[in-house]
């Protein structure tokens, strides 16, 4: 955060040349509810880790959703009604949270009162797990990399400390 604006998110929508083109959402289902409208900074800022890494909606843009598995986001399907109840119930209870079990694939109030389950790709389930993003899938080959470092090297020495 800077200021009163989030880095990235804000910067990316000012100087998207794209968005020049967009009109506002006449579509019930784009038009952001009120409550989502204006965020306080602080409130956003009180998330910690643990409180920001599940989004759940009825769908999802594919970029948008693409890309929260590379930030070690988990984009949750559910269907309107369901996400509709939860909005309902965070509004109603301070307090409300949620229990997500990644590995049961699974979404439930504290209370048993509500249980969901999600789909999720076993590839991506894997990473999400393991902490794992595109770096560090590659890291774990790194014992690899460096013996085909090693013998390229070898079999090309005039390409050493050319990079």
């Amino acid at each position: 955060p800077m200021g009163n604006r989030i880095y990235g998110c804000d910067d990316c929508l000012a100087a998207c040349p794209w968005n020049k083109f967009a009109q506002s959402a006449r579509e019930a289902k784009l038009v952001a509810r009120e409550e989502l409208k204006d965020p306080k900074l602080a409130d956003l800022i009180a998330l910690d880790d643990a409180g920001f890494r599940i989004v759940i909606a009825p769908s999802f843009a594919d970029i948008f959703f693409n890309n929260c598995f590379k930030n070690g986001l988990l984009p949750i399907v559910l269907s309107e009604e369901d996400v509709e109840m939860l909005f309902q119930k965070v509004a109603g209870q301070a307090g409300f949270e949620l229990k997500v079990d990644l590995s049961a694939q699974t979404v439930s109030t504290l209370d048993g009162s509500f249980q969901r389950t999600f789909d999720v790709e076993p590839f991506r389930k894997h990473c999400l797990i393991n902490g794992l993003d595109d770096i560090g899938l590659t890291l774990q080959h790194s014992d690899a990399i460096h013996t085909f470092e090693e013998r390229h090297i070898s079999r090309f020495p005039w390409l050493a400390n050319t990079i």
